[in-house]
């Protein structure tokens, strides 16, 4: 119980240890994990979790609340997902749908252009500002629809028709209908804000009863080798942003290193727009899954090495620590902070 309790105060824990649960299920019982109606629906329910997950967290997002965080928005999603969704793009079209070493574009398209809202809060609260923390899960909310991984897998394919779209505005209402409701109806925020860490862990659980753990053994060493890639090229390009645009050390923005909890579920979902990647979802999802966890453990990781090495240089430039503008708050105030932007309108 010690353990559990230390590694539930761990980054990622809501999203790992559920996860690992959930793979455990569904190696051992892989028709589904559920014993019946009532088990089947937990561990199948993937796709509705995800569905209210998108529709509470697109209520928490309002004209007002971007506007003060609208730069740190921008660079998260320009690192993030412009400038990976290009090198995606460049990738499927270059390697082909078998990529390279069987990583399809499917599998990198489903990791890449993704973050962690609950990432990002996490490191937030302990290396950045709370504009820091609401910019971050802005837009991870944002680019952890299934929308853009669609749009790229659908130009590499050339596959366009009424079937495409309609799967593309499917995969939009959900966080659309949130949105709405929380700017017609501001009280229903708080309503909507409370389930969002229990469905968390409903997702995680319910896409890991959707992995079998000896084939994911089979994919590590292609998920390792994509969890890292993505998570080192997302990484770097927002820490590169925060230090050239907002003059910054950028600590806070290996949080952009995780990928989206939804990553392993979005090959599937891109077959059923475009049947041509079918072959490719077994193996892209495992890969999926692989770098879900490399990356949700990275990211922490990354995050305070980089606080570190900022220490230390501060701690030479400035030795008697007398020329620092600003001393660091405590992880109290700043997690205080970061609640009261989080539940401003």
């Amino acid at each position: 119980m010690r353990v559990l309790s230390v590694a539930a105060r761990l980054p990622g824990a809501p999203v790992l240890l559920p996860l690992a649960a959930g793979a455990v299920v569904g190696t051992w019982r892989p028709a589904g994990g559920g014993m019946g109606p009532f088990t089947g629906a937990v561990t199948g329910g993937a796709y509705a979790y995800i569905t209210i997950l998108l529709i509470c967290v697109g209520a928490q997002i309002t004209p007002a609340s971007l506007r003060p965080v609208a730069g740190r928005v921008g660079i998260i999603l320009t690192g993030a997902t412009v400038v990976t969704g290009a090198a995606v793009l460049a990738y499927g079209v270059a390697a082909g749908p078998d990529g390279i070493a069987h990583v399809s574009p499917l599998a990198v398209a489903a990791v890449a252009v993704s973050t962690s809202p609950a990432m990002w809060l996490a490191i937030a609260r302990r290396h950045g500002t709370a504009p820091d923390g609401w910019a971050g899960s802005v837009a991870s909310t944002l680019n952890s629809a299934p929308v853009v991984p669609i749009l790229l897998l659908l130009a590499i394919s050339h596959h366009t028709g009424t079937v495409a779209w309609r799967s593309v505005l499917d995969a939009t209402l959900p966080l659309a209908i949130g949105a709405a409701a929380g700017h017609l109806a501001p009280g229903c925020r708080t309503m909507l804000r409370a389930p969002i860490p229990v469905l968390v862990v409903l997702v995680a659980f319910s896409l890991g009863c959707r992995l079998d753990l000896h084939f994911i053994a089979r994919q590590t060493p292609t998920g390792l080798v994509l969890g890292v890639v993505a998570g080192l090229v997302s990484g770097g390009l927002v820490v590169t942003g925060w230090r050239l645009f907002l003059h910054q050390p950028g600590t806070v923005g290996w949080a952009a290193t995780a990928c989206t909890i939804t990553a392993p579920l979005l090959p599937a979902i891109a077959a059923t727009t475009d049947p041509t990647w079918t072959p490719y979802v077994p193996a892209a999802t495992a890969q999926a899954g692989v770098a879900l966890i490399v990356t949700t453990l990275a990211a922490p990781a990354l995050t305070a090495f980089s606080a570190r090495h900022h220490a230390r240089r501060q701690h030479h430039l400035d030795p008697g620590g007398a020329g620092s503008a600003a001393q660091p708050v405590t992880e109290r105030a700043r997690l205080a902070t970061l609640t009261a932007v989080d539940q401003s309108p």
